[in-house]
């Protein structure tokens, strides 16, 4: 062992050491510091679980650290063997309240050194595998990512935010200031929800065949049309399958019309060439490139607030590529892994981001109300959304497709808010149109209107 390593397990083992002291200090020191700062694993699941106990108000203990970990993952005997006999001796003398942070800055710094590091390595992997420019790109984004963790500071005082949260108000109470948030313009949502805010990590999740994507579009849509830029990562479908729903969406025109183009008549030639005139008016942004993951997903976003985009569907989240440490592990911890990130880059970037997610397929055999632990591969995508929507189709009947030129009434469940409301709003689904629309009457559960800031 190094140097660097030596040094850098001792400051790990004082962390947490340190968090088992139950002060106030070591309290800040769990909610100050992040897991990826730990370069060992095992000293890293157990900080993970000893900052969890914090939240829960419980004492960290070696011993409950172990416990909580077996009651909350599936943990190896050789994973709980290393953790219980973690050695911190000597560490009762060196700890004292002001070390705390000390901890965290030297951990954060290591960390930097290391993540830096590694990105400069995996660049030069990277040439041999994709374009320079490409390479470029994935290497910037991660040092700019640490840069911005060092600008940061990981312990604000509360009075210096309280200070500014007040001030904020001020503003929003006297008209001089307004948070710019995005309504999705389904009214009967937005009442509840207020709309989507920067830094939202919002999941949208159903089963197959929900019209969940659909739903995504059309507000994507609604949004572009009232001057909101807004951008949709297509991993399941073509730009040109996408496009075409919009065209449906927007003309009445049939998707299956507008496919068979040698049937369509005058009127329906003229009210398409008119439509797609207005939608080059529109600050909507396609993508449908294969093979995507959360790097590549960043270097979408740096290039697409530059056209002043504030948010980005990406549909599915199953469907991105596992980030290049993870290709190896399950696809559970790979999802896992994904969603941290993509919650980090709306945090990062300012913007909101709409996660589209499957839901697990044993729920159809008993077609009941989807529940937010349904989501398919991960409870991450759970715990890391602020707000997450749901359809449920009641007279759902996978064997058997809706009639042509239907229309079926669906429900959109806000399972979860972070910071309001939730309940059901009843759509009416017009699947041939690939489009919705509300039914006047809607059922909260806990209605909170949200204050937009």
């Amino acid at each position: 062992m190094n140097l660097n390593n030596y040094l850098a397990e001792l400051e790990e083992c004082g962390a947490i050491y340190a968090i088992t002291i139950n002060d106030d200090f070591s309290k800040a020191l769990a909610l100050g510091l992040k897991p990826e700062y730990f370069a060992d694993r095992h000293r890293r699941m157990a900080f993970e679980s000893a900052r969890e106990l914090v939240e829960l108000g419980k004492d960290v203990t070696i011993r409950n650290v172990v416990e909580h970990l077996k009651a909350t993952r599936k943990i190896s005997i050789q994973d709980i063997q290393a953790i219980t006999i973690m050695d911190f001796k000597g560490h009762d003398k060196y700890y004292h309240g002001s070390k705390a942070k000390y901890y965290a800055e030297t951990l954060h710094k290591t960390y930097i050194n290391r993540e830096a590091q590694q990105a400069v390595i995996q660049y030069y992997s990277d040439l041999d595998t994709m374009d320079s420019y490409t390479a470029s790109i994935k290497l910037i984004s991660v040092i700019d990512y640490l840069s911005q963790t060092i600008q940061s500071d990981d312990f604000i005082q509360i009075s210096k935010k309280a200070i500014e949260q007040a001030e904020k108000i001020r503003q929003i109470a006297t008209g001089e200031f307004t948070m710019q948030y995005s309504q999705t313009w389904i009214k009967s949502l937005d009442k509840i929800i207020g709309g989507f805010y920067p830094k939202q990590y919002i999941t949208l999740a159903a089963r197959p065949g929900q019209g969940k994507s659909l739903l995504a579009l059309q507000m994507a849509l609604n949004m572009a049309s009232k001057q909101i830029p807004v951008a949709y990562v297509t991993l399941e479908m073509s730009t040109e399958e996408q496009v075409n729903r919009c065209l449906s969406n927007r003309t009445g025109i049939a998707t299956k019309d507008i496919k068979k183009a040698k049937y369509l008549n005058a009127e329906q030639m003229k009210s398409l060439q008119e439509q797609a005139y207005k939608f080059d008016k529109m600050p909507l942004y396609f993508n449908d490139e294969p093979m995507v993951d959360t790097q590549k997903i960043e270097s979408y976003v740096r290039e697409l607030k530059k056209k002043g985009v504030q948010g980005i569907f990406i549909d599915m989240i199953q469907l991105l590529q596992p980030n290049s440490g993870d290709r190896s592990k399950a696809k559970t911890e790979q999802v896992t892994n994904i969603s941290k990130h993509l919650k980090a880059i709306a945090k990062r970037n300012n913007i909101w981001i709409v996660n589209i997610a499957a839901m697990n397929r044993d729920v159809d055999k008993s077609n009941r109300k989807p529940k937010i632990s349904d989501i398919r591969e991960s409870g991450q995508i759970e715990s890391d959304s602020d707000l997450v929507l749901m359809l449920f189709r009641p007279n759902f009947d996978p064997n058997s497709p809706p009639e042509e030129n239907s229309s079926e009434e669906i429900e959109l469940i806000i399972g979860k808010n972070r910071d309001g409301g939730t309940g059901t709003i009843n759509l009416l689904a017009e699947w041939h149109l690939c489009r919705f629309k509300e039914v006047e009457a809607y059922h909260t559960n806990t209605f909170n209107q949200r204050t937009p800031f």
